[in-house]
């Protein structure tokens, strides 16, 4: 198989991290990636980013607000989710057309299978962590419901 180990392994280890969701660059440097730094923003961060809980304190419709807050929140999730899926497509489209130019028969077959595994465990990991994100903001909601009721 023409993929160098190292690529692979640098891909492998941005899925177990998944924070970066990119290898290094000085694994990119062999298979000429198309992109350089990340370009969506990260779910798991989301939710921390609203300052809700009080906010609404006090006001006629509270917990209506607690409620629209953490819509707001999730669908902020979702559509970092969104963008993060469709940038490990392009990822490993990208990757794997140069990675797998020239090969045929059973080389090419290896090489997209290597791939599509790839983009399967990435995709994998992005979808938990939607659901890391999409549980914080349930955390936010319940907590700033509890302060409009007074729990």
């Amino acid at each position: 198989m023409r993929r160098p180990e190292l690529a692979r392994a640098a891909l492998a280890g941005t899925l177990a991290l998944a924070s970066a969701l990119l290898p290094a660059a000085g694994s990119r440097a062999g298979i000429g990636s198309l992109y350089t730094q990340m370009v969506c923003r990260e779910m798991t961060d989301i939710p921390g980013e609203f300052d809700f809980e009080t906010s609404f304190l006090g006001l006629k419709d509270c917990q209506k607000l607690c409620l629209d807050a953490a819509l707001v929140c999730v669908r902020d999730v979702n559509d970092a989710a969104s963008c993060q899926l469709a940038f490990a497509s392009d990822w490993i489209a990208s990757d794997s057309r140069l990675d797998c130019d020239g090969l045929s028969g059973s080389l090419l077959a290896d090489c997209r299978a290597g791939w599509a595994s790839d983009k399967q465990t990435w995709q994998s990991i992005i979808k938990s962590r939607r659901n890391s994100g999409r549980a914080g903001c349930g955390s936010l909601f319940a907590n700033c419901n509890s302060h409009c009721s007074g729990t």
